[in-house]
């Protein structure tokens, strides 16, 4: 029931096409396993590089300036462009959490707001054009989803400082890292895939969480319209 609400739908509207041209973005394991390619070399090792606490460590000023940035670039200098930039402005300086009773402003980005997903992804994707500005002939491929990246390179620790180097705020850690089948070394997990390598040629399986209880609703279920319609727009 916030007020902000309708200008955080526009913001879904308007941030979405941005976010298809960015190249190293990906939506979900389908289109992941569309771009991967089908065989990496040999010594490369696959890692996932997480950002710790992203959503609330974000300097808010930062994101502003970077975001507005973005937007003129996307949009042109234009009546549009500006009216963006300042629905930008609105959001981001007016986001408040209710707890217990209380409200709280939120920094950086509020987890749960409509608009967030894109935020990010727009924000952090200055940090995927530094890695491969730097990394690129070390790379075989590079793929992010919001805070989580999913890299095969021959250096994965050059990789992580250059990540780290972006922002003092933004630390990125490696969570996992091998994949590599014929050095005996585990699958790499991202998103819902499991991956891994023989020299060379890529494989990857389904990823099932020990604590996945897999509570989905179907589409044609019984439940009423108004459960599917209620999913945050993001």
């Amino acid at each position: 029931h916030s007020w902000v609400t309708p200008a955080c739908m526009f913001l879904c509207d308007v941030l979405m096409p941005m976010q298809e041209g960015l190249k190293r973005v990906v939506s979900s394991s389908f289109e992941f396993l569309e771009k991967m390619p089908q065989t990496v070399p040999s010594g490369f090792e696959i890692a996932t590089i997480d950002i710790k606490n992203l959503y609330p460590s974000i300097d808010t000023d930062h994101l502003l300036e970077v975001l507005c940035s973005d937007v003129i670039a996307s949009y042109g200098n234009c009546n549009k462009a500006r009216f963006i930039v300042g629905v930008l402005q609105v959001v981001l300086r007016n986001q408040f959490i209710l707890h217990r009773g209380e409200a709280y402003q939120a920094f950086g980005i509020a987890t749960g707001i409509p608009p967030g997903v894109f935020l990010a992804n727009l924000y952090v994707s200055h940090v995927d054009a530094l890695v491969l500005e730097k990394h690129s002939a070390q790379i075989a491929f590079y793929a992010r989803l919001v805070d989580d990246s999913v890299v095969c390179a021959s250096d994965i620790e050059s990789l992580q400082r250059t990540q780290n180097s972006w922002r003092p705020e933004l630390i990125w850690e490696v969570a996992s890292r091998g994949g590599r089948q014929h050095k005996a070394e585990m699958p790499v997990a991202f998103l819902d895939v499991q991956l891994s390598h023989c020299n060379g040629v890529m494989h990857w399986e389904a990823c099932r969480k020990p604590l996945n209880n897999y509570l989905y609703v179907p589409k044609a279920s019984c439940h009423p319209k108004s459960v599917s319609t209620s999913i945050i727009r993001g």
